[in-house]
């Protein structure tokens, strides 16, 4: 599963732990940062079924 979303309304650990919650294992991606325009900057989030 992969999630975007604008980083001024959340943060990429809370949804990390969101989602390892659910039993899905989030995989690493560091420093992936898309800018948008002054008021978003996207990031991404990708996680999977345990397999």
């Amino acid at each position: 599963m992969g999630i975007a979303w604008n980083t001024y309304g959340g943060k990429s650990d809370e949804l990390a732990r969101i989602l390892t919650g659910a039993g899905l294992e989030v995989m690493d991606y560091p420093d992936f940062e898309h800018w948008v325009d002054q008021a978003i900057v996207r990031d991404i989030i990708v996680a999977r079924k345990p397999g």
